[in-house]
């Protein structure tokens, strides 16, 4: 039998979405998201919007297929499958790429899931000493509801140095995220 040419793409599609359909099922996201897009390509190309709209709700549940679950009953952990989120602040005599770039929001740091704030907290604290003069004072706070420990600054204190002014200290607030 002889198929138009539309006819050819009609079917091409339909295999498409039954492909989708078995890449899914077989756990091969990524190739059923290909195939799903293919379709949408299509049939917003010919504005079969009926049937566009059907692909664009397979192509949905291919997306959130993806998604992980979060288990909240747990106040405590601050934690997903996907790592540990934390939003860190500089504030005082932090470099002004550090002060300038990160707005009122600051930055936010993903960790692997085993990063304990502790362990983050150590780890940017000798990130950032590393591109500092050695005598600089760095306070870092860290906002989880635990007692902080502060380094004592000798700030303010009048140097028999010669040199310039002196630095004044890094503070450093660390705040663990929900996820």
């Amino acid at each position: 039998p002889w198929y138009s040419h539309s006819e050819m793409e009609e079917h091409m599609v339909a295999e498409a979405e039954l492909s989708g359909d078995l890449y899914l099922r077989a756990g091969i996201v990524e190739s059923s998201r290909y195939a799903w897009s293919l379709a949408t390509n299509f049939y917003s190309e010919t504005f079969n919007y009926a049937r566009l709209a059907y692909v664009y709700r397979r192509l949905a549940i291919v997306v959130t297929s993806q998604v992980p679950v979060i288990d909240t009953s747990n106040q405590l952990d601050m934690s997903s499958p996907i790592g540990r989120f934390y939003k860190v602040y500089f504030h005082g005599g932090a470099p002004d790429d550090l002060l300038h770039t990160q707005g009122s929001e600051g930055f936010i740091y993903r960790t692997p899931h085993s990063v304990q704030i502790k362990d983050f907290a150590a780890t940017l604290e000798n990130a950032v000493r590393s591109i500092l003069p050695s005598k600089t004072t760095i306070d870092m706070q860290i906002d989880d509801g635990s007692p902080t420990v502060t380094q004592k600054a000798g700030f303010g204190k009048r140097s028999n140095a010669i040199g310039g002014a002196p630095i004044e200290p890094i503070k450093i607030k660390i705040t663990p995220l929900r996820p």
